[in-house]
């Protein structure tokens, strides 16, 4: 599988792309990944889309290649019709940008290299974006819906351009932020796992004291966080699980591994139960049907990969 990413400093901190590659060949179901990526900081899809700049242009090699998935990612203020401040935009000019770039060059590039869009979903701000938050970006939560509401119109984009065409996929990962949020009890306070998906200046630490710094402050992903981004991408292209992966990148201990995947398989298949009768897995529902077995652990609701054919007994 070929897959380029267009994006920015979202995307190469800590390496997403290698990430998601090390993901694939471990899931249940391996996967060989072969990827490029064009990421400039701070860069917008409009800025890619400009091949009078030196970043359009080397966009534009990339996709002239033969890809199976190209990756698009937005500067992260703009999905929502924020101000851009990297590019000292005002609300809605960077977004009215990226749409008609998304139309004029990214469609005929798309259909040129036969692949499909993916829409990298971001997240909102550990504090809001204080520079927007007349614009509904003053928490973490308001950010997080109008980028979601943006990457959505961005497919309904896409997909009017693409007509019959495999419609653009969304990669999840704000809902996959949220719900790190919302398992920390909406806590931000430096020892909250949410606080933790995002760049800090201290080394990993157990247990984890994240307190952020500048990059952290502007959204960008510690490694535990790029760990969960890196999962939610497996679950929605791959159509796979990541549960039961035994890969982690360094840094990333064996329960916080099996928790970021748990989270991204919810953000991806939505919430999965388990039915057990005389200690027997039964009754599981989809997404758990796809190849997968519910957990036999007691009081544990979650799927697992299907070892050889058997359901897993309880422990």
């Amino acid at each position: 599988m070929r897959v380029a990413f267009v994006g920015n400093s979202y995307t190469y901190f800590n390496d997403l792309p290698g990430t998601f590659t090390n993901l694939s060949a471990a899931l249940h179901t391996p996967v060989v990944v072969e990827h490029q990526q064009v990421t400039p900081p701070g860069s917008s899809i409009f800025q890619h889309g400009n091949v009078s700049l030196q970043m359009g242009l080397d966009t534009l090699a990339m996709l002239q290649q033969s890809w199976d998935f190209v990756v698009l990612q937005d500067q992260s203020e703009t999905p929502g019709g924020g101000r851009d401040t990297d590019s000292s935009l005002p609300p809605g000019v960077g977004k009215a940008l990226s749409v008609a770039a998304l139309s004029s060059f990214f469609l005929p590039a798309l259909k040129s290299a036969g692949a499909r869009a993916v829409l990298y979903s971001t997240w909102g701000r550990h504090d809001g974006d204080p520079p927007n938050a007349d614009y509904g970006y003053g928490t973490f939560l308001g950010m997080n819906r109008k980028t979601a509401e943006g990457y959505q119109y961005y497919r309904n984009v896409l997909a009017r351009g693409a007509g019959s065409g495999e419609p653009p996929l969304i990669v999840p990962c704000g809902r996959a932020y949220e719900l790190t949020y919302n398992l920390s009890n909406t806590s931000t306070s430096p020892s909250s796992l949410f606080s933790c998906l995002y760049h800090s200046n201290l080394p990993a630490s157990t247990p984890r004291h994240c307190i952020l710094d500048g990059a952290g402050k502007g959204g960008h992903p510690s490694p535990l966080g790029t760990y969960l981004i890196a999962c939610t991408f497996a679950a929605a292209i791959h159509r796979q699980s990541p549960i039961g992966a035994r890969w982690a990148p360094a840094g990333v201990s064996t329960a916080e591994r099996d928790l970021m995947q748990r989270i991204a398989h919810q953000a991806v298949f939505g919430a999965t139960s388990c039915q057990k009768r005389g200690g027997q897995c039964v009754g599981v529902p989809t997404p758990c049907c796809a190849g997968l077995v519910c957990d036999p652990t007691p009081g544990v609701q979650q799927c697992l990969p299907r070892r050889r054919g058997r359901h897993l007994r309880a422990r």
